[in-house]
């Protein structure tokens, strides 16, 4: 199989990989895991041209990547705003303990 197959092989299967993406954040990751994968033995030949003529896959190709990506950056951001409510409400919870734990006396004489 010569060099051009193998590209032509390599971004079938990546797009396929693509195409399996069932729009959630944790699918995202094994998508984005798998192809990194695929691709590591290309790494190097990125430079030569070999993927010169297969724009349109690879136009494909990064597109559907880019929109994996902000997926997961919107996954993110909301994780984080849900850990930021989570890290507040423990601050009110604390500071309403901390108010309540001294001790209080009342002067029955007055």
């Amino acid at each position: 199989m010569n060099e051009q197959n193998q590209v032509e092989d390599l971004l079938d299967k990546m797009l396929e990989n693509i195409s399996r993406w069932d729009q959630t954040a944790e699918d995202g990751m094994v998508v984005i895991q798998n192809n990194q994968k695929l691709m590591a033995p290309y790494q190097g030949q990125l430079e030569t041209g070999l993927f010169d003529n297969k724009s349109n896959k690879l136009a494909l190709l990064i597109q559907s990547t880019k929109e994996i990506q902000q997926c997961l950056k919107s996954k993110r951001q909301v994780v984080l705003n849900e850990i930021n409510q989570i890290t507040k409400t423990d601050k009110i919870i604390d500071g309403y303990l901390i108010q309540h734990k001294e001790s209080v006396f009342i002067d029955r004489d007055f």
